[in-house]
């Protein structure tokens, strides 16, 4: 299955196989998502997650959109990346985050 997620700017996200034109949608909690990175193995999606006014997480969650975690989000967090075997996250942690 091809994975797809807008790289840019996500309220959902959604899969779809290339054969397919149709995408089946992952998320439908109406919460911006961005920098969306799967897992290595393709069996998690991390992302920045906008949880709350002026918060924002690397959230994971699982292929079919379940079991969404936040991570710590303190104050902001965002633009997860996988290490290459899968075990580590890399993103930018800011301090200096204003609205």
């Amino acid at each position: 299955m091809l994975r797809l997620a807008c790289p840019l700017l996500a309220l959902a996200v959604v899969t779809a196989p290339p054969s397919i034109p149709a995408a089946r949608r992952l998320t439908r909690d109406g919460k911006l998502k961005q920098h969306l990175a799967w897992s290595p193995d393709g069996k998690r999606l991390a992302c920045s997650y906008y949880h709350a006014m002026g918060k924002i997480a690397v959230a994971l969650m699982d292929s079919d959109g379940g079991n969404l975690q936040i991570l710590k989000g303190d104050p902001v967090e965002f633009a997860p990346g996988w290490s290459p075997d899968g075990q580590r996250l890399v993103f930018i942690h800011d301090i200096f985050f204003f609205y």
